[in-house]
């Protein structure tokens, strides 16, 4: 038989927290849901509701932003009030849920955190060492800052859901394009094309080895689509271990006129832009390489192609590293 309570123990010091006990039943999560909603872990829940210990102004303000209770009647504890003072229900939580964010709100808070990031990036590197000098200070805190900076945006990222849509709106609203007149050879370098290494959708080895010699130049649109990527950590490049002080992929996508192709339709040739700046013993060096992406990526990507999985497009956007193809082409200095 369970061990009865003895009606001599101790109250606990706070007393129950009736308030966060009936707005949590309201939202209907059990205390590790409603911990992680409210980005407080579930034994600090669990020890507010019995009491053990009073929620500080900081937790009772995460839970009102997540459910508009009152913060003031959560930290109290004795009857749930909504934020507006009327007494707390499911309706209340489901009302101030569905209450709607104006965009210009959001476009403001984008561009505050935007620059508040930017700026502690800067200062994760420190002072200058001398007046004039790109130099700072602290590079093993800027490298360690970076990598644990980027890590947390991933991982809140993937925990609300967001990195996917965040992933197409980075491609869709950062994209850049440039128009260039480059012949075969010119177009085979910027695409990353070797023969050892694999092609993109549309190249034609035979054909192109007709036009290689020739010096006609045709127009060429590159269009460059940022992707979510870990920007630090261990690299290797030419064989041996470097440390990436920043790394990039982007999306390439080039369309034009091959001088085989008849028709007038100009078909997308897709690589991956890998660029950076990567420290060894030796120094530094900026590097970037080009890896074509091969015959099946479009059909890949749309979720067309044979024996493609269901929701390869979200791998894809999740994970850009995954459409790498084996290249023997390795980072080249720029």
């Amino acid at each position: 038989m369970p061990r009865k309570k003895s009606p001599l123990a101790p109250p606990t010091k706070y007393g129950v927290n009736k308030a966060l006990v009936a707005v949590r039943n309201a939202t209907g999560k059990p205390q590790a849901e409603f911990g992680n909603a409210v980005g407080i872990n579930q034994s600090t829940i669990q020890r507010s509701e019995e009491g053990k210990r009073q929620l500080t102004t900081k937790e009772a303000e995460a839970i009102m932003a997540y459910t508009g209770a009152d913060y003031l009647s959560l930290i109290e504890g004795k009857a749930a009030k909504g934020i507006d003072g009327s007494d707390y229900t499911k309706d209340l939580f489901r009302r101030w849920r569905m209450r709607w964010v104006d965009p210009k709100a959001v476009d403001l808070a984008a561009h505050r955190l935007g620059r508040f990031v930017e700026e502690l990036v800067r200062a994760s590197l420190g002072e200058a060492i001398k007046k004039r000098d790109v130099r700072g200070t602290n590079p093993a805190r800027y490298r360690h800052f970076v990598g644990r900076l980027g890590a947390f945006l991933t991982e809140i990222a993937e925990e609300y859901d967001l990195k996917i849509q965040a992933n197409k709106s980075l491609m869709r609203r950062w994209e850049s394009a440039e128009i260039a007149y480059m012949n075969v050879e010119e177009l085979e370098d910027a695409l990353g094309i070797q023969r050892d290494g694999g092609a993109v959708v549309g190249w034609n080895f035979k054909e192109a080895d007709k036009h290689r010699s020739s010096e006609r130049r045709f127009k060429v649109t590159m269009t460059y689509q940022p992707m979510w990527n870990s920007m630090t950590g261990v690299k290797s490049i030419d064989g041996k271990q470097v440390v990436a002080d920043v790394h990039l992929v982007d999306l390439l996508t080039v369309r034009a006129q091959l001088p085989w192709i008849k028709s007038s339709s100009k078909k997308p040739l897709i690589a991956s832009v890998i660029r950076g700046f990567y420290a060894d013993l030796e120094g530094n060096r900026e590097a970037t390489l080009v890896v074509p992406l091969g015959e099946d990526f479009p059909e890949m990507f749309n979720g067309k192609g044979k024996g493609v999985k269901a929701g390869w497009k979200s791998k894809f956007l999740a994970d850009p590293a995954s459409l790498r193809r084996p290249t023997s082409s390795t980072p080249k200095a720029t």
